[in-house]
């Protein structure tokens, strides 16, 4: 069965129970709202990712259907989907080639894993977008070795902390990620911790720097932030030694 025939089916369904008694939200399946990428991208960039995708209501946890649009059109999972505090928001950290196409069915014909706590299955979306294509080195410039760039990556970004938010309190490492470069040729690190807020809440955080190639800083993209659950190692004092 196409997809457009089951589709069409649901909606024919929809209209008969409306003829019976009035509709409400909760009665409706829910339907994506926002993705990022938003769909239709051409310019994602490459290296480590996050695709987020919201949906119109709380979604039940530890179910979902990424499924291919087609052969190979997937990206490599780095770790497992999973929802944000709101209940709403699905996100999944992936790693994403240069220039190529990427297409996911989230829920499709076969496979409906995206529901709402109602079991109501959401209804089909299919996010595409293309990373871009890496920037092409300077001429006459020889790249620094990976080691090196992400020491100097670490370095700007903890003098940036040293700088800036005071209500981390204490601050301990988790994961650093790999230096990435941006469309615009800026350098790019990802940087997960556990943060004591006011020496009283303790935060997984998860953030993306970038700063220019001369140090200068652009932006912190916050990836994900949650409350620390179980045991974690202690933090340390946050202003540097």
């Amino acid at each position: 069965m196409k997809l457009s025939a089951l589709l069409a089916m649901v909606c024919a369904a929809w209209v008969c129970a409306a003829g019976t008694r009035g509709q409400t939200i909760e009665d409706m399946p829910p339907v994506v709202v926002q993705t990022v990428p938003q769909a239709g991208t051409t310019d994602v960039p490459s290296g480590e990712s996050v695709i987020k995708v919201t949906f119109s209501k709380d979604m039940a946890d530890g179910s979902w259907s990424w499924s291919s649009a087609w052969k190979d059109s997937t990206s490599k999972f780095l770790g497992q989907p999973k929802y944000e505090a709101d209940h709403r928001t699905c996100t999944v950290r992936v790693q994403l080639e240069p220039g190529k196409t990427y297409g996911f069915w989230l829920n499709s014909e076969r496979f409906h894993g995206f529901q709402d706590k109602a079991h109501h299955p959401a209804v089909p979306y299919l996010l595409t977008f293309q990373a871009s294509r890496a920037p092409a080195a300077a001429s006459g410039a020889s790249a620094p070795t990976s080691n090196a760039l992400k020491g100097k990556l670490i370095n700007w970004v903890e003098n940036f902390f040293s700088q800036n938010y005071r209500d981390i309190t204490a601050r301990k490492t988790l994961e650093w990620g790999s230096p990435q470069t941006t469309p615009q040729g800026n350098l790019a690190i990802r940087y997960k911790f556990l943060a004591t807020i006011w020496n009283k809440d303790r935060l997984i955080i998860e953030q993306r720097f970038t700063f220019t190639r001369e140090g200068k800083f652009i932006s912190a993209e916050t990836l994900d932030k949650h409350p620390a659950v179980g045991n974690h190692p202690a933090t340390q004092p946050a202003t540097p030694e």
